[in-house]
């Protein structure tokens, strides 16, 4: 995503061939994957792959998709990834997604209560 929001769309797209190729071989997490169409501008390939980054557990999708809660609340494709989560709610709430982050960190660092 840093590539495209330099400008640099021929690098973001060139990234986001070289992980596609990469899964044909081995196993590519699908949360760089739904980042790297996300950041070339393909919604619809970013959502199947953030979906599938959900259906997976992947560690990191719940922080990546709710820090994005702000500015893609309005999309019934985010709205879906949320209500898969347990996450959604009429508008976006800070506090409660401060927390979540607080605990995950905690939870990854071996300090949960």
């Amino acid at each position: 995503m840093a590539r495209a929001c330099q400008g640099r769309y021929a690098d973001a797209q060139r990234i986001r061939s070289e992980l596609e190729e990469l899964s044909a071989r081995q196993y590519v997490p699908f949360l760089p994957r739904a980042c790297a169409s996300e950041a070339c501008g393909d919604m619809d390939g970013a959502y199947h792959f953030f979906d599938q980054a959900v259906e997976e557990r992947e560690p990191l999708a719940i922080p990546v998709l709710t820090a994005r809660r702000a500015e893609l609340f309005a999309d019934p494709c985010y709205q879906s990834l949320l209500r898969k989560m347990n996450l959604a709610s009429q508008r976006p709430n800070l506090p409660r997604l401060e927390r979540l982050l607080f605990h995950y960190k905690l939870h990854q660092r071996g300090e949960a209560e």
